[in-house]
C-alpha cells in the first residue's frame, strides 16, 4: 500500500496496541511487538504482535491493505507459515482493508497439484473497515481506534468528524487528533468538504502541534506540505507514467509513474514540514536568529539533514549554540550527498 497510508496506520496502532488487538481479536491481550522482518527470507509483514488469547500465547499478524492485491492470499500464507516455523507459535493472520475498491481475495488460500488434488488450505480473515458500524469503534476500550471512524460504514461525513473530535476529547485521547485529521483528509473527496475539514482542524492548531502524534508526523513528513506534495507528485507521476507506458504498456506505466511521483511528493512534504517546524521553534526561543535560519535552510534538499538540524536545535542550551548549528548546515549537506 502507499507509504502514507502505511505510516498513518502504523502510527495509530503503535500508540494504541491493546485497542487495536481488541478490535481485531476479541478477548486477546497485547503483550509486545515482534520483529516484523523474517531473517530467513526478504519478507516484511506490516505488523506482528505477541498476544495472549485465553491464557495461551499466539502471534497476531496484520496486513494493512488499501486496494486489491491478486497475490494477497499467497503473501499472507507465506508470512504465516514462515513466522510459525521460526517461532513455534500459532499465527493468526488478518488483512485489514481500509477503503473499498476492487474484488478482494477471499480465504482460504488453496494450493493444488496439476491433477487437482488439494495440498494446502490456509485460512485467514479479511476485515473491511467500510462494512463496520461506527458504533463498533465507540465501545469502551476501543477509544484508541476512534481516528478510524471516517473509514467505517457511511462515515465520511462532517457530522461523524464532529462526533470523532468530541469523543477524542471526552476520552482523553486528543493527542490522536492529528492522526484523525490525516485519515479524514484521505477519505473526504469533495473540495467543499476538504475545505471545511482543514478549517475545522485549524481551530485546534495549537493543540495539534503540542501532541506527540503531530511531532512524529512532522518527522515522517506527514503534516504541512503533504497535500501539495502529493498533488504535484501525482501530476509528475502521470506524465512520467505515460512516457513509460509507450514501451511498457499505458496502464502499468501510469501506475508506476504515480507511485514514484507520490514518493517524490512525500519527500518534498517532509522538507517543507521540517523547515517550517524548525523556523517556528527558533522563532519561539531565539527570534533574532529567524532570518539566519531561513537563509541557511532554504536550499537544503535532504529531509534527513533538516531532521538532524531540528533535533540539534531542540537539544541546544543557548542562542550561541543554535547560531553555530545554523552556520554549519552546509557541512551537513555535503556529508549527505
Amino acid at each position: 500500500m502507499p507509504k502514507y497510508w502505511d505510516d498513518v496506520m502504523k502510527l495509530l496502532v503503535k500508540a494504541e496496541p491493546q485497542a487495536f488487538v481488541s478490535l481485531l481479536l476479541q478477548g486477546a491481550i497485547f503483550i509486545s511487538e515482534r520483529d516484523k522482518e523474517l531473517q530467513a527470507r526478504t519478507v516484511n509483514a506490516d505488523l506482528l504482535y505477541n498476544v495472549d488469547l485465553q491464557g495461551e500465547k499466539i502471534i497476531l499478524h496484520v496486513e494493512f491493505q488499501r486496494r486489491r492485491d491478486a497475490n494477497m492470499g499467497r503473501r499472507v500464507w507465506e508470512y504465516n507459515v514462515l513466522t510459525g516455523c521460526a517461532t513455534g507459535i500459532p499465527v493468526y493472520s488478518i488483512v485489514l482493508y481500509l477503503v473499498k475498491g476492487g474484488n478482494i481475495i477471499e480465504s482460504p488460500y488453496l494450493q493444488r497439484l496439476p491433477n487437482g488434488e488439494l495440498i494446502h488450505s490456509f485460512h485467514f480473515q479479511n476485515i473491511r473497515l467500510w462494512e463496520l458500524p461506527p458504533s463498533m469503534l465507540q465501545q469502551a476500550g476501543l477509544e484508541g481506534m476512534l481516528p478510524l471512524l471516517p473509514l467505517t460504514h457511511n462515515s465520511a461525513r462532517r457530522d461523524v468528524v464532529e462526533e470523532l473530535i468530541t469523543d477524542l476529547y471526552s476520552t482523553g485521547k486528543q493527542d490522536l487528533l492529528p492522526i484523525a485529521y490525516a485519515i479524514a483528509a484521505l477519505v473526504f473527496k469533495e473540495s467543499t468538504d476538504k475545505f471545511w475539514l482543514a478549517e475545522r482542524f485549524n481551530l485546534m492548531h495549537d493543540i495539534l502541534e503540542e501532541s506527540w502524534a503531530y511531532q512524529e508526523m512532522v518527522q515522517k513528513g506527514m503534516t504541512k506540505g503533504i497535500e501539495k506534495g502529493m498533488k504535484q507528485g501525482i501530476k509528475q507521476g502521470i506524465e512520467q507514467g505515460i512516457e513509460q507506458g509507450i514501451e511498457q504498456g499505458i496502464e502499468r506505466g501510469i501506475e508506476r509513474g504515480i507511485e514514484q511521483g507520490i514518493e517524490r511528493g512525500i519527500e518534498q512534504g517532509k522538507r517543507e514540514a521540517l523547515r517550517d517546524s524548525l523556523i517556528r521553534q527558533i522563532h519561539r526561543r531565539y527570534p533574532s536568529l529567524v532570518e539566519l535560519a531561513q537563509e541557511h535552510t532554504v536550499s537544503v534538499m535532504h529531509s534527513t539533514v533538516l531532521q538532524d538540524v531540528f533535533d540539534a536545535v531542540l537539544d541546544a542550551s543557548d542562542e550561541a549554540e543554535v547560531k553555530d548549528i545554523l552556520l554549519h548546515i552546509p557541512e551537513s549537506i555535503s556529508g549527505a550527498q
